[in-house]
């Protein structure tokens, strides 16, 4: 299953984030950060990474 182009954006892609980290780190009692985050062909690179 592929994700249509203009669906997702770059601005999408980075507020689905935390949002992701948040279930992950409930689900597994830990606190879960990503350094970058791959959906489609959009990767978005985590604020603390980037300095």
């Amino acid at each position: 299953m592929s994700i249509p182009k203009g669906i997702l954006t770059e601005e999408k892609v980075k507020k689905l984030m935390p949002i992701i980290e948040q279930i992950l780190s409930r689900k597994h009692g830990k606190d879960i950060k990503f350094n970058n985050l791959t959906v489609g062909d959009i990767t978005i690179k985590s604020d603390e990474e980037r300095s």
